[in-house]
């Protein structure tokens, strides 16, 4: 735990970085938690959706505030969706190889960059 918070702050600046560059503050950390904290890829993946569970609570608060609403199609969808794929995403990585796992991260944030570069343009 107190690894864990001497790093806190660099999730706040990657948490306005990912918000600036509009990508998943999973993108950002994975790899922190990875090579900081020394964290098995299945633990930090269940670490990093905890995390991004949080931190959307907090921002529909900020939103509920200042006299936004949510949208119900889109909640319908989002919280099952995130539900099941926050317990079944881990239970998958923990019988995938390790090395193997870190290669398709990579790959898939690999996919993302492409994509959002021909996004860009």
């Amino acid at each position: 735990m107190t690894a864990a918070y001497r790093h806190g702050w660099l999730v706040t600046l990657m948490s306005m970085g990912s918000g600036l560059l509009s990508v998943n503050i999973g993108e950002w950390l994975i790899p922190l938690l990875r090579s900081r904290l020394q964290m098995k890829m299945s633990t930090a993946i269940a670490t990093s959706i905890a995390t991004i569970f949080g931190v959307c609570v907090i921002g529909v608060a900020i939103h509920m505030v200042i006299g936004n609403r949510a949208d119900g199609a889109v909640v319908a969808w989002a919280v099952p969706g995130v539900l099941l794929g926050g317990q079944i995403g881990p239970r998958i990585t923990a019988g995938i190889e390790e090395r193997k796992l870190k290669e398709a991260f990579i790959f898939a944030l690999t996919l993302i960059g492409i994509h959002l570069i021909y996004n860009a343009f």
